[in-house]
Parts: C-alpha cells; structure tokens; sequence
C-alpha cells in the first residue's frame, strides 16, 4: 500500500492593511533628496508650474488613521498646492464607514466619485480612497496630479472674491480723477498686475485640466474625466475667467485715467512756473528801468 505524496498547504495571505500618506509638492528647483527618508518621488506636474509631488508613507494604525482625516495640516505652499493627505482603504475595510462620517463632517464640501475599481471621497486637500491595491499607486498619481491642479484654481477664485470689493470701491478712479487719487497710483498699478498674473495663471489651467485624463494612467482615465466633470471645472473656469476680465477691463481704465491726470497736471504746473518766471523775469526788468529812470531824473 502506498502513502500518497503529501502537499504543504501555502500559508494564508494576510488581508491588505489600510496605508495613509501625505503628498508634499515642491517646485523642480526645490527638489527633495529623497535618500534614507520616508519619501518617493511620485510623480512630475507640468502645469501650472514645473512642480515635483512626493509620496510619504504615514503610520497606518486604525486609529491613527482615523484622526487623519480631521487634520488641515498645511503643507509647502510655494509651488501652489498644501500637502494632501489620503487614506487608502482595502474593499470592505470596517473603517470605511466611520472615515467617511467623519470626512463628511468637515467644513469643506465633498465630493463622491464612484467606478467600477475605486470609489473615492474628496474634500480640501484631503481624499478617501477604496480600491484594489494594485490600483493604489495609479489613484495617488491622479490625486496628486488634481490636487495640485485644483490648488491653484481655488487660489484664482478666492482671490478674485477677496478682492471684489476692493474693485467696487476703486470704480471711481475710471471716471473723474483727483490730484489725491495720484497718491493711489500704486495700489491701482498692483491691481493691474495682480489680475495679469491670475489671468495667465488660468489660462494655464484650463488645458491643463482638459489634458487630465490623457495624463492619468490609464486605469484610472475614466475617474479622471469624472473628477473634472463632478467639480464642475469647465463652468468655475468660464465663471473666473468673465470675473477677471471685468478686474482687467477697469484697473487698465483706472490705471490710464491717473496716468493721464499726472501727466496733465504736472505739465499744467509746468506751465503755470513758467508764467511765474516770466512774471518775475518781467517784474525786474521794469523794476530795473524805473531804477534807470529815476537816476537820470
């Protein structure tokens, strides 16, 4: 009787664990030595300026994790984007529930997008992610690509709305100019290319968006396009776009109507010394014959 052969049982594969990490963003001529620390380069942004994304690996005990999703730590802003923080979580994870409450409850709005690999929960630099783990690598470099994009997009709009005011105030320089009104030649100058520069910064951005999903890797290209279309990008960059012109179109006013009145009112006072000279220059002439008259009298 022969024994039959015995096969080992391979030991079972542990369930992935939840990861978070933390992308930081640094311009190309800033870039990070990534050597014998917690950081990997992910990825190179393009537009709106050469920038670098970094991926750091963050302590991915639950409850940790959990407090992550609170945290507004800000990262390097220079290069336009704060550090995002994400939270990947395998399909069925037990957190995923008590993240997204907890998620939901900030102040910022959020947003869902749904496929057929991931689903993933966006907030203000901050993103919730479930999905396969061969899929994780491609989601970070998406996220990473979009954040960095939709940083400098709230930038744009949140200027234009904190300077508003300001411009409803500095209408009257496009009408009837004053001598005191020189005196804010500056700030109306600074305004001029305040919205200059934001109106390149947007022009930049709008195709920069449009070439996400061509970008993206191509697992993730359908989330890619449904990010652009759930955050309404096309009509928030139409909507900046009609503000700025109206910034542009009356700080160039304003910004002509000064440099005229300057221009006039130093020639005026030109002018007006000359006639003074020409006073005096007449006045001591006639002084000078009365003197002459009066001495031969």
């Amino acid at each position: 009787m022969t024994q039959k052969p015995t096969t080992e049982q391979e030991p079972p594969q542990s369930a992935p664990k939840e990861k978070a990490f933390r992308i930081i963003y640094k311009r190309q001529s800033e870039r990070l030595d990534s050597d014998g620390k917690n950081l990997q380069e992910l990825c190179s942004l393009s537009e709106p300026g050469t920038t670098v994304a970094y991926l750091e690996a963050l302590q991915a005990v639950p409850d940790w994790a959990t407090e992550l999703a609170g945290d507004d730590t800000a990262g390097d802003t220079k290069s336009g984007a704060a550090a995002v923080q994400i939270i990947w979580l395998p399909p069925g994870s037990k957190l995923k529930e008590s993240m997204e409450k907890r998620l939901s409850q900030g102040t910022s709005k959020t947003w869902r997008l749904s496929g057929k690999t991931a689903e993933c929960l966006l907030s203000h630099n901050r993103a919730l992610v479930v999905s396969d783990q061969g899929l994780m690598n491609d989601l970070l470099k998406l996220l990473a690509g979009f954040f960095h994009l939709e940083s400098s997009l709230i930038r744009v709009e949140e200027t234009i709305s904190k300077h508003w005011d300001t411009l409803s105030n500095d209408l009257r320089f496009t009408h009837r100019v004053s001598e005191k009104d020189v005196a804010e030649w500056h700030h109306v100058q600074n305004m001029t290319t305040m919205s200059g520069e934001l109106r390149i910064l947007l022009e930049r951005l709008s195709p920069a968006y449009s070439g996400l999903e061509d970008w993206a890797p191509p697992a993730v290209q359908k989330l890619a396009a449904q990010l652009v279309d759930e955050l309404l990008v096309e009509d928030r960059c139409e909507a900046a776009s009609d503000r700025l012109e109206i910034f542009q179109e009356t700080y160039e006013l304003a910004n002509d109507r000064i440099s005229e009145f300057s221009y006039f009112s130093t020639e005026a006072k030109l002018e007006i010394w000359i006639i003074v000279i020409l006073v005096l220059e007449l006045v001591f002439m006639l002084a000078e014959i009365a003197v002459t008259l009066w001495a031969h009298t």
